[in-house]
């Protein structure tokens, strides 16, 4: 767990730990890589801690990542559908189809 004072906004200590946030998640990648120590990978920036909450900007950039992956996500299970089932279709047509499948998506029911 990383803990830091909860700092009013628009102070300048908010900013400098809202900077230190961007910088730190931004590269956690890189540090759950070789050469840096295996327990790196045990890193979850995302994984929720009973009683506390969240600084802001760090809940801001999971939202902004997870859509983003999600995204990234969604388009390579999307081609590989289209290549599992042999879907034919110019470069064109495959984008005109994924934006129809993204707008299906948006109208179907949360599956939990």
């Amino acid at each position: 767990m990383l803990a830091a004072y909860n700092w009013a906004p628009n102070t300048e200590r908010y900013r400098r730990l809202a900077r230190f946030v961007d910088a730190f998640f931004n590269k956690i990648a890189v540090l759950q890589q070789p050469p840096f120590d295996p327990k790196w990978k045990e890193v979850a920036l995302n994984a929720p801690l009973a009683g506390w909450s969240r600084f802001r900007p760090a809940q801001e950039w999971l939202d902004r990542s997870s859509s983003a992956m999600a995204s990234a996500d969604m388009r390579r299970r999307f081609d590989q559908f289209l290549n599992e089932n042999q879907v034919r279709q110019s470069p064109g047509d495959r984008e005109a189809l994924f934006r129809q499948f993204l707008e299906w998506q948006k109208h179907q029911a949360p599956t939990r």
